[in-house]
């Protein structure tokens, strides 16, 4: 019985906690991290702020939770952005409001808030390395599986420039002004295009 209750108790405790944190991601996405008040965040779970600090010791902790939780979708994301690689220049090229999702939009605004606390904190900065570690292996990995004529040092040069490609997509389309996608799919194609066939022509480099 008692395991059982203790059980339920955890159970409980995750849940508010997935809870709180969905709603911090929310009013991050809108508003940054320090333009947001414990008390929005609070509003928007449905619970009070001392309920908050119950699961999360400060809004620090708070928003740690957020960017380990984000990054980690993250990476899903990015695996999904990169393979497969004949898809991936369709999937760059969108620049204007009209051609990217609403959530794809507030993902880029988190994104810009994650890498500039990671400048601030070194908890965040480990987070945020840990992911970007994760997600070059896994790419890494899936080139040498794909691009048998590619040496380690090759491949990690290629996902170098394919994390460049799309980390640079996410700050573009945050910007103003915007070059048409028609435009800039054919020249995503070309860069990856030629970043294995160069590879093919001089093997290992």
């Amino acid at each position: 019985m008692g395991q059982k209750t203790t059980a339920g108790k955890l159970e409980v405790i995750t849940r508010r906690r997935e809870r709180v944190i969905a709603a911090a991601s929310r009013c991050f996405r809108q508003q940054g991290f320090y333009h947001t008040a414990m008390a929005e965040i609070a509003a928007d779970c449905g619970l009070s702020v001392g309920q908050i600090y119950r699961y999360f010791v400060n809004k620090d902790a708070l928003i740690e939770a957020v960017v380990r939780d984000f990054m980690a979708k993250k990476i899903l994301q990015s695996i999904a952005l990169t393979y497969p690689l004949e898809t991936m220049a369709a999937k760059l090229a969108p620049r204007r409001a009209t051609d990217v999702a609403d959530q794809a939009r507030e993902d880029d605004g988190l994104l810009l808030e994650v890498w500039k606390e990671a400048r601030r904190s070194e908890n965040i900065a480990k987070i945020v390395q840990t992911a970007e570690r994760e997600w070059r292996d896994r790419l890494r990995q899936t080139l040498l599986t794909r691009f048998t004529f590619l040496s380690e040092e090759a491949a990690q040069a290629r996902v170098e420039i394919i994390v460049v490609l799309c980390e640079g997509s996410y700050i573009c389309r945050k910007t103003l002004a915007h070059a048409d996608q028609g435009v800039l799919r054919p020249l995503y194609q070309h860069i990856i295009d030629g970043l294995f066939t160069l590879g093919q022509v001089g093997h290992n480099e």
